[in-house]
């Protein structure tokens, strides 16, 4: 059951939280399609490098391989390791069951 959507009301509840980004925090963004199939560890695990992209496809790789039975969403962001340094380009990968 979709319980929140963009566009289907005029007001949107949005959960939001606040603090400091660290050098080489990695952030993941994803549907619970995702975590109705792997657990916090394998994902914790997953998320290791290489690369955020390296890290986002692996996620969809191990739903797949289960049997993926909803939609699974996964935006890996990986903060830099130094103010010098480029942000990774956060990864969008998307599988529509």
């Amino acid at each position: 059951v979709i319980t929140r959507a963009v566009g289907v009301r005029p007001d949107l509840s949005i959960d939001m939280c606040e603090g400091v980004i660290e050098p080489e925090d990695t952030f993941l963004l994803c549907s619970d399609g995702l975590t109705a199939m792997l657990d916090d560890a394998e994902i914790a695990a997953t998320l290791s490098p290489p690369t955020p992209d390296h890290a986002a496809d692996s996620l969809i790789v191990q739903c797949l391989d289960r049997g993926a039975r909803d939609n699974v969403t996964v935006v890996v962001i990986h903060a830099a390791a130094s103010p010098d340094d480029t942000v990774d380009n956060p990864t969008l990968v998307s599988w529509n069951a």
